[in-house]
């Protein structure tokens, strides 16, 4: 019944999904699609989260100037560039063969996209259970919060399946030490599109979330006037 919440978890859920796409095929992608050793991978991967940390000031500074909801979209926004940037590159593959410079851009734009999706939906939460607060004068911040983690497994499970069976659709044979062509293409296709549709579908479920910065900041002077009257 908290619309906030759903909107929440339902967007932090596809969140997840594109991040998990990237844990479990990633590799697979750096490897068969760009040739790429495992220093490399760890460059690629290590700018993206060093970006990631590093972006949290800016995702503290525009909650603060707009609301979250808002940085929030401007996040998945940025996060989108990323994804349509390595389908870009996934198409062309084959002229990037061990090249990490061409994904630094990718790095950096992902990074500071993605750190907004690590922080601000845990923040959003907790406004939601000042909803429920509100209404029904009970905090369950650990069923909240729970619910979260269901929502983060969930996810995590959903992308295992279907990457298992679309591994088997494109020939992905784990014994070949070199892929086809097509099967190559076809592995930075399904991480690239697969994070773009992820994060679109994240933006839109963000979109319904109803509290705007001045209805969060109502609530509270709501339970700070509720608390004082009622110290139990």
């Amino acid at each position: 019944k908290n619309r906030a919440f759903v909107a929440v978890a339902t967007s932090y859920m596809f969140c997840n999904i594109a991040t998990a796409i990237v844990n479990n095929i990633g590799i697979h992608v750096f490897t068969y699609s760009f040739s790429f050793d495992s220093s490399m991978i760890a460059t690629v991967i290590g700018v993206q989260f060093f970006f990631s940390i590093l972006s949290q000031p800016l995702w503290v500074y525009l909650v603060g100037k707009s609301d979250k909801k808002k940085a929030l979209l401007f996040g998945l926004g940025i996060t989108l560039i990323a994804a349509l940037y390595f389908m870009v590159i996934a198409i062309f593959h084959a002229s990037f063969q061990q090249n990490t410079w061409i994904f630094m851009p990718y790095s950096i734009i992902a990074g500071i996209g993605t750190g907004a999706m690590f922080s601000i939906p845990s923040s959003m939460v907790g406004d939601t259970i000042d909803v429920e607060e509100l209404q029904s004068g009970i905090r369950n911040e650990g069923v909240f919060f729970g619910s979260m983690t269901l929502f983060y497994k969930s996810s995590q499970a959903i992308v295992v399946f279907i990457l298992g069976i679309l591994l088997d659709l494109i020939g992905f044979n784990s014994h070949l030490t070199v892929q086809g062509p097509t099967t190559q293409l076809a592995l930075g296709l399904i991480l690239s599109l697969g994070c773009a549709v992820a994060v679109v579908l994240s933006a839109l479920s963000i979109h319904r979330y109803p509290l705007s910065k001045q209805r969060v900041l109502e609530i509270h002077e709501q339970l700070v006037a509720a608390r004082h009257h009622d110290p139990e």
